[in-house]
């Protein structure tokens, strides 16, 4: 008997990413079963669908009111107050068995729309810190899976850990990697550091990078920055270049002895579950701090390093990055079976866990090994 599930995701990447991953997962293992997704209308979120050949319904909502400058404040909140309508046109036209949250403010109408409509639904919170409609599915009595062991503020039993549904990459050697990103020969013979700042980008790491990259201590090495406001390669120093954000991000994984990395949760779980060094620089604005709670969570982790932006040094960053020249990471082959198995792992954890709620059964907590 076929099912449709309908998953929700919008924002950014760290919300998106995940939906489509579990998307394709079920695609493959599960023919029995017709996804759809639905998003806002902001480009970046469409432009991460459609980088995955998938075009998603959209409610006409491009971003959240809470925090949104003043000009386009009252805009925002009539968009929202528009979209529980708009919402609700799509899942009574998608008629899905069950709704899957992933967060990011398209969840708030599709959550409220899926509970008037007596639809079952779940949520998934990649952060280790519950975001608003997390927090306000909880109280609805929405079950809620999470990325992480710890998800504050709630306990143990209000959460079943199942991970974060990762892509599945396949990493290669670094002479395809220079070349498939376009950039000029020789490839280097130094360490390279990959900077990946998300899918919004950050302008503070690309300067803390490129006055580390002018220390003599640095010379030998290469530094890859990503930025998503180019198109084309660009050389910024001798030693550093200036590459357009992409997401097909295996070339730029594969072109990495040393990654520095936000602390968003779907690029903290990849590199988390391919052991690549990194350096994680949480950023400290982000909702209820919760990237450095995501940090804080692979602390012990011998590939990773923590650097405050806000508190530490340049001779600690600096020193990081001499710490992650001496690991040795698996080889590329070895990198991509393990993220691959991982991979099918949190995703089977997760559709246990939303085919216990469309079966009306209680959702069973999952394997608290979710790390990599």
């Amino acid at each position: 008997m076929r099912s449709r599930m309908l998953l929700v995701a919008g924002g950014t990447g760290g919300h998106v990413l995940p939906a489509i991953a579990f998307g394709r997962w079920i695609g493959e293992r599960h023919h029995e079963v017709d996804v759809g997704y639905m998003s806002g209308t902001r480009p970046i979120e469409l432009e991460i669908y459609r980088s995955s050949s998938i075009e998603p319904m959209t409610v006409g909502l491009e971003g959240s009111p809470l925090g949104s400058p003043k000009g386009r404040r009252i805009k925002r909140w009539m968009d929202l107050l528009r979209s529980f309508r708009g919402a609700g046109v799509l899942i009574r036209s998608f008629a899905p068995n069950v709704c899957v949250m992933f967060g990011g403010y398209i969840s708030a109408p599709a959550l409220v729309v899926s509970k008037i409509k007596g639809i079952k639904c779940a949520m998934h919170e990649q952060n280790a810190s519950a975001g608003r409609i997390t927090r306000l599915a909880r109280v609805l009595g929405v079950p809620v899976a999470t990325g992480w062991e710890v998800c504050c503020p709630f306990k143990k039993r209000d959460f079943t850990a199942v991970g974060v549904p990762i892509r599945r990459l396949r990493i290669t050697g670094r002479d395809a990697a220079w070349h498939s990103l376009g950039l000029p020969a020789p490839v280097p013979e130094g360490p390279v550091v990959v900077v990946i700042t998300g899918s919004l980008g950050s302008v503070p790491i690309r300067g803390v990078i490129t006055e580390l990259a002018q220390r003599e201590e640095f010379r030998g090495w290469t530094f890859l920055v990503n930025d998503s406001h180019i198109t084309e390669p660009a050389k910024h120093l001798s030693n550093m270049f200036i590459i357009p954000a992409r997401w097909d991000v295996s070339p730029v994984y594969s072109a990495a002895d040393i990654l520095v990395i936000r602390a968003g949760a779907s690029t903290l779980s990849e590199v988390r579950a391919m052991r690549i060094p990194a350096v994680v620089i949480p950023w400290r604005a982000s909702a209820g701090d919760h990237q450095m709670k995501n940090a804080m969570l692979t602390k012990d982790a011998e590939h990773l390093r923590i650097w405050d932006e806000n508190l530490g040094s340049m001779d600690e960053l600096a020193g990081r990055l001499h710490e992650l020249k001496l690991f040795r990471p698996a080889s590329a082959d070895q990198i991509t079976e393990k993220m691959y198995n991982l991979a099918d792992d949190i995703c089977e954890r997760l559709w246990d866990f939303v085919y216990a709620i469309m079966r009306d059964q209680s959702a069973s907590k999952g394997d608290d090994d979710i790390g990599g």
